[in-house]
């Protein structure tokens, strides 16, 4: 590579910084050799979720080949594109890991953890892009990675770069634990606050289990005065049609896991598309549900900026009656364990599961008073209004951490190695 780079660092292969694979089951293994098995679906980018139980080799999968040690890193091989490449650390135990994965283990007094953050760099995936080019089914092997370059920094230099990258690291896993405690607050507070409701003693059998007696179970076309999707046939915006500004015209993909809008996925139509388009014009408080694709069941609340925006025919509607329930309390019942019952009954199994007006009505919820519905959205909603407010902070750090590679991984900012690596790790300087 040509680019100029700083004084004392080289490009090396992955192969001159780490053994590669260096240690595989054989054929010839004791039978009753027993170890947990790292597969493909164990590990995402940066993470392993670790298995609880033990294998015997007799007994494990023909992949079950690549043994690991605590400091060694995953590379998925497979579909690399989705860099399903983690740092493993273990107290004890052996561990093995399939064989869609290389096994990288740093040498010559190189950083595993650096060279863990390496292959996340963007050079790293340009280079494995370059190779998977016109391929159906994406991946490389064993020789491919051994070939793939870093820009090696000196011995020192890894080191904090190293634990500058791994103390953001330790910031981003511990957002996801609070976010993952309330979830999990949040899934016992609607399973009791959505079935028991509030100080309720007397409880009666319903569509949708029990229920406090005072609480009706109602269809979702008797709580709304209107649903409506974005069907529009041959009317629908072709891709000339979507501008960079306009009016806002909504797809699937604008509505998250996380039950909530992402404006950055928006797209544009003119004003005289909207006009054209006028049947499914949304509301402000309109509570939005996803009929199909991959993202089918999620749910989100229409916010002011959106009034009188466009939905495709992938989401449906819901106008509630405001003299039967509120918008915040439909769009939490949405979430409940009952209505992700009533789903899966009508679900096929394919990610076009397709589920329209006619069903989409007929969902069945439980309803307690306007005042009841108010104080149990109200509980709720203190806890998602966390849950969002971390997620935005775990988002801005994860950018954080992107940028810091981009700097520290290029030497664009070169770090102060004279200190020691138990103070600041997030101070550094400009070149």
């Amino acid at each position: 590579m040509s680019n100029a780079i700083p004084d004392g660092w080289s490009y090396s292969t992955l192969s001159d910084v780490a053994e590669i694979d260096a240690e595989s089951l054989k054929t010839s293994t004791d039978p009753d050799f027993r170890f947990k098995y790292i597969d493909i679906a164990s590990v995402s980018t940066g993470k392993i979720e670790r298995p609880s139980e033990t294998i015997k080799f007799s007994e494990s999968p023909s992949r079950a080949r690549r043994k690991l040690k605590s400091g060694d890193i995953v590379m998925s091989t497979v579909r690399p594109n989705l860099k399903a490449f983690a740092y493993f650390e273990c107290d004890s135990g052996e561990y093995v890991a399939s064989t869609g994965f290389s096994v990288l283990r740093a040498k010559n007094g190189n950083s595993g953890r650096f060279i863990f953050n390496a292959i996340l760099s963007d050079g790293i995936s340009r280079q494995i892009d370059a190779l998977v080019v016109g391929s159906n089914y994406p991946a490389i092997n064993s020789s491919d990675v051994k070939n793939l370059e870093i820009l090696k920094p000196t011995d020192k230099e890894q080191q904090k770069i190293a634990a500058i990258l791994t103390a953001v690291d330790d910031v981003i896993e511990s957002i996801r634990a609070q976010i993952n405690k309330l979830k999990d607050l949040k899934t016992g507070m609607m399973q009791e606050l959505l079935t028991k409701g509030i100080g309720h003693t007397e409880f009666k059998d319903s569509p949708v289990g029990r229920i406090p007696t005072g609480w009706d179970a109602f269809r979702l076309k008797d709580i709304t005065i209107q649903i409506r999707d974005g069907n529009y046939g041959a009317d629908y915006p072709t891709s000339s049609e979507m501008l960079d500004s306009g009016v806002p015209f909504l797809t699937s993909s604008v509505v998250g896991n996380d039950q909530q809008i992402n404006l950055a996925k928006l797209k544009y139509i003119s004003e005289e598309k909207h006009k054209q388009l006028a049947k499914a014009h949304i509301q402000k408080d309109d509570v939005l549900f996803t009929n199909r694709g991959a993202n089918v069941g999620n749910v989100a609340i229409v916010p002011n900026k959106l009034d009188d925006a466009n939905i495709g025919p992938q989401l449906t509607f819901l106008r509630i009656d405001k003299n039967v329930t509120t918008s915040l309390f439909l769009y939490i019942a949405l979430q409940s364990d009952y209505f992700k019952k009533q789903l899966s009954q009508f679900d096929s199994g394919s990610a076009m599961n397709f589920f329209g007006i006619g069903t989409t009505e007929n969902f069945i919820f439980a309803i307690p008073t306007l005042d009841e519905q108010k104080k149990i959205a109200s509980s709720i909603n203190s806890i998602l209004t966390k849950i969002q407010l971390l997620s935005v902070k775990l988002y801005l750090t994860q950018n954080t951490k992107k940028a810091l590679m981009q700097d520290l991984l290029t030497g664009k900012v070169r770090v102060k190695v004279e200190e020691s690596l138990n103070s600041n790790n997030r101070e550094y300087n400009h070149a």
